[in-house]
């Protein structure tokens, strides 16, 4: 049974091999026959292209042929070109050298000539050698005698010289030590003027001017004029000075400061008296008065130099020195600046370890001249020092009170010192006021000024002084004139008055049209 079903299996794969063989092989004749068809195909489409590649290969041969031509014609002609070139040249070139040739003998002559010439320059510089140095020995003989006589002048040439150079030197080098020295010496004093002033702790507050007499009321003033004013013409007489009563005032009126003190005591005495005075009680007060006066007087002389700690001096020193209590200047009491000036002085001098008590006297003394220049000629500076020399007082505290201002130049320390205290007295704040009288003489001043152009039409001080406005004539100056007249009116100013601030001054100039337009109605 297995070998059946075995034998059927064999039989069974025979038979599907031999069908797929047979099947195959009609595949592989049909493949065959559809391969020689290719071939066939393809052997056409070879011939085709071959025929047609030969017809190409003619048709390129003969344009080969044709361009072969073209580029052979082309170079046959370069050819002829280049040819008939370089005939040119050669016929060129050939020119030239026979130029050239020409050129060269020309030369040939020429250097031939320069020859024959440079053989005579040479043979000339020869003879030019020779007498130059025929020449040059006549020279160094003449020179030879000439320097043993100049020697002497060359000498004092070269000392001359020297000496200038020297002196110029000694002049820059001079001052370069001026200005630094200058400089050095300016901030010396400003330390020195620094140090002094702050230690300076002197109070300073005295009473402001004498010689008025106010009163409480109209009533009061009323009945010491009905009661007392009989007596003014024979105290005028008494203390040779003048009594000028205003609204609630009664002024004395001199320039010496102890009569007016005086005259002041004796109306402040009786002011409150309500009865007049009977005959030789106004003698007795004036007498006990004056009295009175002259001893408190020479006590604020002597007190004077007691605060400086300063040995007193003559009477009459002391006496004069007093009475400058009651003497002012700028409202400026002159016996508190005297002490001022006396001991900023003795401040300064121990700055510069100078003698402190000579310095301090100095200053105290300086405007002791004021005391009685109501009835001297001259500057108080000369009377002061006048005084003092009659007294046999120290020749340089003289000449230092002499000089404080600039009646004769400073030399020392000491006058400069002076000076110093005295402008730092005086310009310390509030030292000194304008009185009515100054202001107003201030602005008179400045309006005479303005008014002494005949340019100028109008003007105005303003400010207080410290602005001068002023108007010109409008057709008589030009704009051109107005800077020149601008500068002279400044000038003026600054050397007529002497104030111690700044003036603005102005000028104006108006130009104005005025006409009437339009039409009748």
């Amino acid at each position: 049974m297995i070998t059946y079903i075995m034998l059927g299996l064999i039989l069974g794969l025979f038979f599907f091999f031999f069908s797929i063989f047979l099947k195959n092989k009609k595949i592989f004749f049909k493949a065959h026959r559809q391969a020689k068809d290719i071939l066939l195909q393809t052997e056409q489409k070879n011939k085709a292209q071959l025929k047609k590649l030969q017809e190409r290969e003619s048709v390129y041969r003969q344009e080969n042929r044709d361009f072969l031509l073209r580029k052979k014609n082309r170079l046959e002609h370069k050819k002829q070109q280049s040819q008939s070139y370089l005939k040119r040249q050669e016929r060129f070139y050939s020119e030239k050298i026979v130029e050239k040739t020409k050129i060269s003998k020309k030369i040939s002559s020429i250097i031939e000539k320069n020859t024959l010439e440079m053989k005579t320059k040479e043979k000339e510089v020869e003879q030019t050698k020779k007498d130059n140095q025929v020449q040059k020995n006549i020279l160094k003989t003449n020179l030879e005698n000439s320097a043993q006589a100049n020697v002497v002048d060359m000498k004092e040439y070269l000392k001359e010289k020297r000496g200038n150079q020297l002196e110029q030197n000694a002049k820059i080098q001079s001052k370069e030590l001026l200005e630094s020295l200058s400089v050095m010496a300016e901030k010396k004093a400003k330390n020195i003027l620094h140090n002094g002033l702050n230690r300076f702790t002197m109070p300073y507050c005295p009473h402001r001017g004498i010689g008025i007499i106010t009163f409480n009321s109209d009533e009061h003033f009323h009945f010491f004029c009905e009661t007392h004013s009989h007596l003014f013409p024979k105290l005028e007489s008494i203390c040779e000075l003048t009594i000028k009563t205003t609204e609630q005032t009664v002024e004395v009126l001199t320039r010496d400061p102890m009569r007016r003190k005086w005259a002041s005591d004796f109306l402040e005495k009786i002011l409150f008296y309500k009865k007049p005075l009977q005959d030789g009680q106004m003698e007795e007060i004036l007498k006990k008065q004056k009295n009175y006066l002259l001893k408190t007087i020479q006590d604020d002389g002597k007190k004077a130099f007691q605060k400086l700690q300063l040995k007193p001096l003559h009477n009459n020193i002391l006496n004069v020195f007093g009475t400058l209590q009651y003497r002012y200047s700028f409202t400026q009491n002159q016996y508190a600046h005297c002490l001022e000036v006396g001991f900023l002085c003795g401040l300064l001098a121990s700055e510069i370890d100078a003698e402190v008590k000579k310095y301090r006297l100095s200053g105290l003394l300086h405007d002791l001249g004021k005391a009685i220049d109501h009835n001297k000629q001259g500057g108080h500076a000369v009377i002061g020092a006048d005084l003092l020399a009659r007294h046999d007082v120290n020749p340089d505290v003289v000449y230092a009170i002499r000089s404080h201002h600039h009646d004769t130049p400073p030399k020392s320390s000491l006058d400069f010192l002076v000076i110093a205290a005295d402008a730092l007295s005086g310009a310390r704040p509030g030292a000194r006021r304008s009185t009515a009288n100054s202001y107003n003489q201030k602005m008179d001043q400045l309006e005479e000024i303005g008014n002494s152009f005949n340019e100028i039409t109008h003007t105005l001080v303003l400010n207080a002084g410290r602005e001068l406005r002023v108007f010109v004539d409008s057709k008589r100056v030009s704009d051109k004139r107005i800077l020149d007249l601008h500068k002279e009116l400044v000038e003026k100013v600054e050397t007529e008055c002497k104030y111690p601030h700044q003036i603005k001054i102005m000028i104006i100039r108006k130009s104005s049209a005025i006409q009437k337009a339009g039409r009748a109605s």
